[in-house]
């Protein structure tokens, strides 16, 4: 017999499950037997059969109470539906409970409800459900929620290596997140993508709950033995882990092409190893991949990248669109909100009022993640029904004053500079950096408070942020935007948080959004304390990085006589230049190289180390023609003679950029191609890279044996008579 505690089921689950369960039960021809009422005041009805002369010949009931046991169980028996039962007078009652019955128990229940819970038969209990799951085993194929309560499930899920999981990820958090998931058409046409490419992007709306949906799929594929990768940045990540074996892998990226611009140009710059990544687990059944974005950054990327545009990525994109769920499936996600909060049960009865519920279902605001905020008690000052109903009323209405409310009323001074610092990272932050730079903002303001960080973190937990895993971060982008707007327009906070800088990792996008398209206006003093004292600004176990991320820095926003000395010093301070990997900083060194060309005391300093920033900046390079565009701008500004350079370092990466760029094209070639003269133009276009690197003296021979070894006459004559069949179809 199974072992499912049902702990993984909202209350509406149970309730379908049991009336499903009930109903196969009766026959096999498809009639149900019994009907389901949807949620909301049931009166003593959760199911029900009527005949012509009988309207309540048999009513049933599902109490859930797996929180508070049999005791809650009876209680709220004997208080608030044995009197509905006795109103109503049925023929029959049946109960179906998920609490774990003993005799005793299920004897008290009957002699309670007696005389119309005709006998102990007419009572299921947690054992009872799963005989009746044993009997009918096809209706668990309908309830998919339902396996992971299964104990072994459940247990095989929790025990996976998820990278991603944090500490406090542990069965409650799991079950939790299932209870409020409802089962939409987009999970299965979700699934049906992902088994049918290999591959997903779930893309929509922020707070539609396209991570949610990913994490669905992640829990069904760990319940089939697969292994997880969570990406946490780089798309390269899953190029290591990717076995050329039968194993069952999976790899998830959320957000995938980033949020911010940064984000986006460093996605952008690894298009070839996305792609590279889909084809080698084209051939490689038990590999899956599953990608979430927003849906416009991903028309954003797609549209200026032909190399996307070309593999059809689009071919596995599932969006979530809230606009086609139908009002039963946004009030079943309301329903379950309501029930896992902690709501007091005189806020909870709002949402028995029909014009409620419609205002929420209906509001052109609805998402989960609004939803999520008017069912947080933490979100809440309301203390009488009228006021949660004003409360929910403005929050849908007006979201962007509900934070307004909240960050001016509900918190204090000291919680309001630590989220204004915390806004200047960039995602998520180490603790103690945060600690740091929220230190920093604190010995600038007159008021102090004892333990003022960790009290701060405590009071905005929940709420604002969220600590997981050792780091900070806002709680979700919409917070992030409301603090953009508000502070935007507050030029007095915007130079305090500018006063306050710690780290140079500060120095985000968001404090340019700030700044309102306009140059950043950094204070004088905090300028030349940058120079000065620029080792202060960096982190521990970044130290490289951060000094050529604060040089590009200075010369982009500084305007100072001495600047030149400080640059230099700068430069000379940096032992490795490896950090020039990163995406971001490979491109502000960049831009920094560029603008300080015609500078020679910078050059001066900068031709000392001519191989390793070449060589690092090459490497940071992952997009072919990027970075043959960057090794012409590099020979130039340093004078490179290839014949003395060591190039040994940039020509493995050569060698993988250019084997990596051909064997995506022959792929193409092979699977759409329909003339030999689109070969001849893949192979010109490699040629003339080739030529384009001799040019300035770098020797370098590419294998086209891929494209040789090819009988494309025959694969073009292929693809033309499957082109035909297909339009003929």
């Amino acid at each position: 017999m199974p072992s499912y505690d049902f702990s993984t089921l909202s209350s509406s689950d149970l309730e379908m499950l049991v009336c499903d369960l009930l109903n196969a039960a009766q026959d096999d021809s498809g009639v149900p037997y019994y009907r389901l009422f949807k949620d909301g005041k049931d009166k003593g009805v959760d199911f029900l059969r009527s005949t012509d002369t009988v309207p309540y010949a048999e009513i049933g009931q599902v109490k859930h109470y797996y929180r508070t046991g049999f005791d809650g169980l009876f209680r709220h028996l004997r208080v608030s539906e044995r009197p509905k039962i006795v109103k109503l007078n049925p023929g029959k009652y049946l109960l179906a409970t998920s609490v774990d019955l003993t005799v005793g128990q299920t004897q008290q229940i009957q002699t309670l409800l007696a005389p119309h819970l005709k006998g102990l038969q007419d009572i299921y209990g947690k054992q009872g459900i799963n005989q009746l799951l044993t009997i009918h085993e096809t209706v668990l194929s309908k309830h998919f929620k339902l396996w992971f309560s299964d104990t072994a499930v459940l247990s095989k899920v929790l025990a996976a290596e998820m990278y991603y999981r944090t500490a406090d990820f542990v069965e409650h958090e799991l079950t939790h997140r299932l209870r409020l998931f409802v089962t939409t058409p987009v999970l299965e046409a979700a699934r049906r993508c992902l088994e049918e490419n290999l591959f997903v992007i779930i893309t929509g709306d922020p707070g539609v709950g396209k991570s949610t949906l990913a994490e669905m799929l992640i829990y069904e594929k760990l319940k089939d033995d697969y292994e997880l990768l969570y990406i946490h940045d780089n798309i390269h990540e899953a190029e290591k882990f990717i076995r050329p074996d039968d194993s069952k892998q999976l790899i998830y990226f959320d957000d995938f092409l980033g949020s911010n611009s940064e984000e986006i140009n460093r996605a952008q710059g690894s298009e070839s190893a996305l792609i590279s990544i889909l084809r080698r687990i084209k051939h490689r059944p038990n590999k899956r991949l599953i990608f979430t974005t927003r849906i416009h950054i991903l028309n954003k990327v797609v549209d200026e990248s032909e190399k996307l545009e070309r593999f059809h990525i689009r071919d596995g994109e599932t969006v979530f669109n809230l606009e086609e769920y139908d009002s039963s499936i946004k009030e079943q996600l309301l329903r379950n909100h309501v029930d896992e909060s902690e709501l007091p049960d005189d806020l909870k009865s709002v949402f028995e009022e029909p014009d409620t519920v419609a205002f929420v279902v209906k509001h052109q605001g609805f998402n989960p993640r609004s939803v999520e905020y008017i069912t947080t008690v933490k979100n809440i000052e309301a203390t009488t029904p009228d006021e949660y109903r004003q409360f929910i009323i403005e929050n849908f209405n007006d979201p962007i004053k509900i934070w307004r409310n909240a960050y001016r009323r509900q918190i204090g001074d000291v919680e309001r500079w630590l989220l204004n610092t915390l806004l200047t990272f960039e995602g998520p932050v180490e603790i103690k950096t945060l600690e740091q730079a929220f230190n920093q903002r604190l010995d600038r303001e007159p008021a102090q408070e004892i333990n003022a960080f960790k009290t701060a973190l405590i009071r905005l937990d929940g709420g604002f942020i969220t600590v997981k895993g050792g780091k900070v971060n806002l709680r979700n982008p919409s917070i992030k935007d409301f603090l953009l707007q508000f502070l935007g327009t507050d030029k007095q906070e915007i130079s305090r948080i500018l006063n306050a800088v710690r780290f140079i990792q500060q120095i985000s996008t968001s404090l340019e959004t700030l700044a309102n398209g306009q140059q950043l206006a950094v204070p004088q003093e905090i300028a030349g304390d940058m120079m000065i004292n620029f080792m202060n600004y960096t982190r521990a176990g970044y130290r490289d990085h951060d000094i050529i991320r604060l040089a590009s820095f200075v010369q982009k926003y500084v305007q100072d006589k001495d600047k030149d000395d400080y640059l230099v010093e700068m430069i000379d301070s940096i032992s490795h230049w490896e950090s020039l990997f990163d995406y971001a900083l490979n491109k502000s060194f960049t831009e920094f190289l560029e603008s300080t060309r015609m500078n020679y005391r910078v050059q001066e300093a900068l031709n000392i180390r001519t191989t390793e920033i070449v060589d690092d900046l090459v490497l940071g390079e992952n997009d072919l023609f990027k970075a043959v565009d960057l090794l012409e701008k590099l020979a130039g500004q340093f004078q490179l003679d290839f014949n003395t350079y060591d190039t040994t370092k940039t020509t493995a990466h050569f060698d993988e950029l250019f084997s990596e760029h051909i064997s995506n094209e022959v792929d193409w070639l092979e699977d759409y191609a329909l003339d030999p003269y689109e070969i001849s133009e893949k192979i010109d276009e490699v040629n003339k890279l080739e030529e384009r690197l001799g040019i300035i003296g770098y020797e370098y021979e590419v294998s086209k044996s891929d494209f040789e070894s090819r009988d494309w006459d025959e694969i073009t004559r292929h693809n033309e008579f499957r082109r035909q069949m297909e339009k003929d179809d």
